[in-house]
């Protein structure tokens, strides 16, 4: 990247130390943001904040550092609550259930096939209650023929687990969309972009995750290629220097 002409610093979180307005003072003529969404969404029961209960999207950042046992529940049925099946596996965790609270499991088919080819168990209707040391407690739930669940039993049981992965949904970070108020956002604070990837502030673009939801890392690249040729014609014309 460096022979190409591009310059990367290190150690910066845009959103605290300065903002996007200081990046256009100092020069730069379009902005892209690819942050993703590594906000992971809690499941709020009791028992989330105990020490052997971690959430995936943290987890698959740096996997080496955590201390999982022999047995871990996901829960989850996305793509992130594959990868990490898949990676505890791999670590040598020799029991890993994957819970998921309907009946159907919402990550793609050949990440589900290869969970399952790997040794990972799919449970289905199965609703968080409470974590405790031993693992989790789960109520039984039915679901309609949409998939969504109808109703939850009264009676819980244990579901025993050395580790607990939460893996139901992740949101973006706040920290750029915060501090500016012409960033428009839809309800689940994800960047609205017109055609061409641009934001609602003139100059600034936005591809990924940010824009879409958690989706896979191929459909991410993809959208942020289109994205750079956006940015490369904006450049050429002359809403490139009206900062």
């Amino acid at each position: 990247m460096y022979a190409l002409g591009i310059k990367i610093k290190f150690n910066v979180t845009i959103g605290r130390t300065f903002q996007i307005e200081d990046l256009f003072r100092d020069g730069f003529r379009a902005i892209s943001i690819g942050t993703g969404v590594t906000w992971p969404v809690p499941l709020n029961v009791k028992g989330e904040t105990l020490a052997h209960v971690h959430y995936g999207v943290h987890f698959l950042e740096r996997p080496g550092k955590y201390r999982l046992g022999k047995s871990m529940i996901v829960i989850g049925g996305g793509n992130v609550a594959m990868d990490v099946a898949r990676t505890a596996m791999r670590m040598g965790v020799r029991d890993v259930k994957v819970v998921m609270r309907s009946d159907r499991c919402t990550a793609n088919i050949e990440e589900r096939e290869y969970a399952e080819i790997e040794g990972a168990q799919f449970i289905f209707n199965k609703a968080p209650d409470e974590i405790c040391d031993d693992g989790v407690y789960f109520r039984d739930t039915v679901c309609d023929e949409n998939h969504r669940v109808t109703s939850v039993s009264r009676e819980r049981k244990l579901m025993r687990a050395d580790t607990v992965m939460i893996c139901v949904s992740q949101r973006p970070s706040k920290l750029i969309l915060t501090q500016t108020d012409k960033i428009e956002v839809d309800g689940r604070g994800l960047v609205k972009i017109d055609g061409q990837g641009e934001t609602t502030y003139p100059g600034v673009f936005a591809s990924g995750d940010i824009v879409r939801g958690a989706r896979t890392v191929v459909e991410a690249v993809e959208t942020s290629k289109r994205v750079a040729c956006a940015i490369h014609e904006y450049l050429q014309s002359n809403h490139g220097t009206e900062h």
